[in-house]
């Protein structure tokens, strides 16, 4: 696991995820590896459109995380009510955001 922090807000996060909350915004508390998976990792695009600040997750994938995990990445995704949440809904959730 490894601390990942943004504003006031301070996570513990499967190393194996870390490019995904890099992505929301997260910063690892000993700083950025030298090699962060790049394709978990949203690139800026210089043009008009505006690129979404969530990374693409695999219903797999949510599935292999915590409900505490689910809430904080829907929460970050903008999903409200999510405190009340069961994970097969936290997840049913993000894959339609």
């Amino acid at each position: 696991m490894i601390t990942v922090t943004r504003e006031n807000v301070i996570r513990s996060v499967p190393e194996e995820q870390l490019g995904k909350w890099i992505a929301l915004g997260y910063v690892p508390e000993s700083g950025l590896p030298e090699e962060v998976p790049t394709d978990d990792l949203i690139e800026e695009d210089n043009g008009s459109e505006e690129v979404s600040p969530e990374p693409s997750v695999s219903e797999d994938e949510l599935t292999g995380m915590t409900v505490p995990q689910l809430r904080a990445l829907a929460k970050d995704a903008g999903i409200a009510g999510v405190a009340n949440m069961n994970k097969a809904t936290l997840i049913a959730m993000i894959m339609n955001h």
